[in-house]
């Protein structure tokens, strides 16, 4: 863990929504940085952890939006494994 790049694409469409879930353990997530096709950038401060029993956490990315990439930043000490899912206008998509 530290920086895990999820390279999305102009090809998988516009999306509206990040959802990061736990798979496994309780993983520690700092922040989140968004590039979009279009060269710039937003950064998302999260600094949860992550588990079964917690919520999911959201990141709405205010209107439809085509990624380049998303970067998760975790906390290195934290141990687990998470689910990045994009939401699209039309229906959700798994990236990574």
């Amino acid at each position: 863990h530290g920086r895990e790049f999820v390279v999305v694409g102009a090809d998988a469409g516009a999306f509206t929504q990040l959802r990061l879930t736990a798979a496994s353990g309780r993983p520690g997530i700092r922040a989140i940085r968004v590039d979009y096709q279009d060269g710039s950038r937003r950064t998302f401060e999260i600094e949860k952890t992550l588990s079964a029993k917690s919520r999911p956490v959201y990141v709405d990315l205010r209107g439809a939006r085509e990624l380049h990439q998303v970067i998760v930043m975790t906390d290195r000490d934290s141990r687990g494994s998470y689910r990045l899912e994009g939401n699209t206008r039309e229906h959700n998509v798994a990236t990574r």
